[in-house]
């Protein structure tokens, strides 16, 4: 905008990442910057279920599992992200559930790298 006087910066459409609001003194406006950063899905080894922006595998991506094979059905974020058992074809299943519960309770062995 014209004359920019005080930036803003906070997630203001709730996508995870920071936007900027610039108080713009010479046109008495606001003037908003989406931070629309591409993201790349599932970098590294499975786990970030919810596509966590720190990329870590906890309960969170298990509360997210459970509800896409069983409660909302809610399409995943990154599909490739729940194939915590390395499934060749990419199917996510009652497999990676159990997977993801040895991961994170039982043996703690890795995750399956990313396809």
């Amino acid at each position: 905008g014209d004359g920019p006087l005080s930036v803003f910066a906070a997630d203001l459409n709730v996508d995870g990442d920071k936007d900027l609001a610039v108080a713009n003194v010479s046109s008495n406006n606001v003037s908003i910057l989406f931070n629309n950063r591409v993201r790349i899905c599932c970098l590294g080894t499975t786990g970030n279920i919810n596509c966590d922006p720190d990329d870590i595998t906890d309960v969170s991506d298990l509360t997210t599992l459970i509800n896409h094979l069983f409660v909302s059905f809610t399409p995943l974020c990154c599909q490739e992200e729940a194939n915590i058992d390395g499934d060749p074809v990419g199917t996510v299943d009652i497999a990676d559930l159990t997977a993801l519960i040895d991961h994170l309770f039982i043996s703690f062995a890795p995750t399956a790298p990313c396809r």
